[in-house]
């Protein structure tokens, strides 16, 4: 920060501003930053586009937004180094190349700083020092080690552990890109997938050279999780029949998909049945959308796992029945249902007309009472309407007002003191008052009946 010109020190900021060309945007920012850095201010990029313009603003500048509490009133009591400051500055790029200032707003709303450590853009690190901390946080090497070892390197080093643990932050962002962290671990997990031996062991290679700086993550991977392998990874559990159970949570999966139709816990059943047949009309063209894209070869992965022929097989069967030998039973009805050449419901008939002929021997010898009793049952079932009507709702009673509340028997409330059966009897009784004397500030206790035979 004091490689500038004392020349360019002493100069006014209207004139350095006005005078000042530079060849590249790098130049630019060097230079302001520095003269900026002499008066007390620190600078920071407001927005920039590449080889056209430069807008810089007081590092001051803005307002404190709490972004974890985006969308709700309730705001965060916290302090904030920012004061909202207008100061604006662009540096635009000419036709010739140049790259010059031009002076939107020169008014700062706070006084300049005696000591610019407290600023941001003054710790900024060096492009050589961001290296260096970019590759000791892929080893591993704590942010406080970090910093250790770059005041070593440079004694009047202005960074602080919170400049540290921003850039680590920056570098986390940048290797996300637009993709969320749970999207970036199912990208590392597909590295490893396998679908036989031989590609297994080659990914698992890949995976730890590219993770070699993580020898405790490996090893415990190593460890825990590679002699169970046959359990999980495909290699192993494609050869058996799962019927697609993969996960003890399959039931719920499911479940969570359907209520994103439902949307909401409240509805008609008409409308329950709507949603519930769009969801499955919608997984249907799904599949039928996989099944007309590019068919890959066939592995025979699909019908050793699920019992079911596989697209392969059934563009094969097109035009012709597909047997139904190739679909395990854990997929079929029971073919008796299927069968329409049996009367299955001639076993029901049987059992019902044997009920009736028991029912009606019974009957004789059962008293009147219990015979009245039976054949208003009959009567009622026989003559009941097949009309269905919605539940009644029953509103509930809500609670009663602090006006209808009485003390029962068991309540803890203490007994009126004498005085205070004094002041009720006032307040019903305000003209029993004229006749009462006070002397030495007592009260006759005379004058109130109800409160002279508790005296003792």
């Amino acid at each position: 920060m004091t490689s500038i010109d004392q020349s360019t020190i002493n100069q006014s900021e209207e004139i350095y501003l006005a005078t000042s060309k530079f060849e590249s945007n790098d130049d630019l920012l060097k230079s302001v930053r520095e003269f900026y850095y002499t008066k007390g201010y620190g600078l920071s990029i407001r927005d920039s586009k590449k080889d056209q313009y430069v807008t810089l603003q007081c590092d001051l500048s803005g307002v404190y937004q709490d972004k974890r509490r985006a969308g709700t009133k309730r705001k965060k009591s916290i302090g904030s180094r920012l004061t909202d400051c207008p100061f604006q500055i662009t540096g635009k790029k000419g036709s010739d190349g140049v790259w010059v200032f031009k002076v939107k707003n020169l008014a700062h709303n706070h006084d300049p700083s005696t000591d610019m450590s407290g600023h941001p853009s003054f710790r900024r690190l060096e492009p050589d020092d961001v290296q260096t901390v970019k590759k000791m946080s892929l080893s591993g090497i704590p942010p406080r080690q970090i910093l250790s070892t770059l005041r070593q390197q440079n004694l009047n080093l202005p960074a602080i552990s919170r400049t540290i643990y921003n850039l680590k932050a920056k570098f986390r962002k940048d290797d996300l890109g637009n993709r969320s962290a749970i999207s970036l671990l199912f990208e590392e997990l597909q590295k490893v997938y396998s679908t036989t031996e031989y590609l297994f062991e080659r990914n698992w290679k890949e995976f730890e050279l590219f993770y070699s700086g993580k020898k405790d993550a490996i090893e415990y991977i190593k460890a825990t999780w590679l002699p169970w392998k046959d359990k999980f990874v495909s290699a192993w559990t494609e050869k058996h029949l799962h019927f697609g159970n993969r996960s003890s949570s399959r039931a719920e999966g499911a479940h969570a998909k359907l209520k994103l139709y439902l949307q909401v816990s409240t509805g008609s059943f008409q409308d329950l049945k709507k949603k519930i047949c769009l969801a499955v009309e919608h997984e249907f063209n799904e599949i039928k959308v996989k099944l007309a894209s590019t068919v890959t070869p066939c592995t025979g992965h699909f019908m050793a796992t699920m019992g079911l022929p596989c697209a392969h097989k059934i563009v094969s069967c097109l035009g012709m029945t597909i047997p139904l030998n190739i679909i395990h039973s854990h997929w079929r009805i029971d073919t008796l249902s299927l069968n329409t050449g049996v009367d299955s419901s001639s076993d029901d008939n049987n059992n019902f007309f044997a009920l009736l002929n028991e029912l009606r021997s019974k009957y004789q010898m059962w008293p009147l009472g219990k015979q009245e009793l039976a054949t208003s049952m009959i009567a009622k079932l026989v003559n009941e309407s097949d009309t269905y009507f919605e539940p009644v709702i029953q509103q509930p009673k809500g609670r009663p007002p602090k006006a209808k509340k009485k003390k029962g028997k068991t309540s803890t409330t203490r007994d009126p003191s004498k005085f205070e059966l004094v002041e009720s009897s006032h307040a019903r009784n305000p003209s029993s008052f004229s006749h009462v004397q006070h002397h030495n500030n007592l009260i006759d206790l005379n004058a109130y009946p109800e409160c002279s035979g508790d005296l003792s």
